[in-house]
């Protein structure tokens, strides 16, 4: 049976269900929920010129939708299941300056249907297994390119020496680097460009949103005593998931151009 859309949204925040309608503010002071904006456009910029169309699903708060449109002109749809995300995205676009280049929408990334022409590029970040197992994954995501275009994917894969304690249980079912590169490639498509997520990097990433995030957690809780173990246990969950994430995994991001589909 398929997960509904209230469940994708809180297995892709890492969250419980009942925690949703807290999670914009919890989650208030990050911009970016994943990917790193910068990385994806210098990725694509070789690539892609102003006017390119550009399809962002699972888009957040816009943070990659915007800097695409900033910095390369492309035209940006983003598409989120928080009402709370595409209103804090439709904000930063009009801050910027491109909220005629970006388009953002409240909606199923599952159900959704593109118009007539394909998009030169599509983005996935950070969005886990929304679409499915990696292969249906792909196969939806090529489906919204036109021939020749792009597919860029964040996401982690298992590192070959990864923990092999209970710690690790979380991530005994992540592909490895190979089995990512199987998929991207069973179509064809041709694999451009990839860029591995510093740990360093990682750590300082996750030691700033932990405590921006820690700090809003204890406010709510005094607000509503009642959740309070509700968002202690978030909590506790957001910094195993951190420590796990840097021991046993390795974040990278990929740009793959599709080749010619069959007819």
């Amino acid at each position: 049976m398929e997960s509904s859309l209230e469940r994708v949204i809180a297995d892709s925040l890492e969250c419980d269900g009942t925690l949703l309608p807290f999670m914009p503010e919890l989650l208030g002071d990050l911009h970016s929920l994943g990917s790193d904006p910068d990385t994806i456009a210098e990725m694509l910029e070789p690539h892609i010129s102003p006017g390119s169309r550009v399809l962002d699903l699972a888009c957040g708060k816009g943070a990659v939708s915007v800097v695409l449109a900033t910095r390369l002109g492309c035209r940006v749809l983003g598409i989120d299941g928080m009402p709370a995300f595409i209103d804090a995205a439709k904000q930063r676009a009009a801050e910027q300056g491109v909220g005629h280049l970006c388009d953002f929408h409240c909606g199923d990334i599952r159900t959704f249907r593109p118009d007539v022409r394909l998009y030169d590029a599509v983005i996935y970040g950070a969005a886990g297994p929304a679409l499915g197992e990696m292969r249906a994954c792909m196969t939806a995501l090529r489906g919204w390119v036109r021939d020749g275009g792009f597919v860029v994917i964040d996401d982690a894969f298992r590192r070959p020496d990864y923990l092999s304690s209970t710690v690790a249980d979380s991530v005994r079912d992540l592909p490895t680097r190979e089995e990512f590169l199987r998929t991207f490639k069973a179509y064809g498509d041709k694999l451009i460009g990839e860029r591995e997520f510093s740990p360093e990097k990682l750590k300082t990433m996750n030691r700033m949103n932990n405590r921006a995030i820690a700090c809003r957690t204890a406010r709510l809780a005094e607000r509503h005593p009642h959740r309070a173990a509700l968002f202690c246990s978030y909590m506790s969950r957001q910094y195993f998931e951190c420590y796990v994430l840097e021991q046993c995994c390795q974040c990278v991001t990929w740009l793959i151009q599709v080749q010619k589909k069959p007819a």
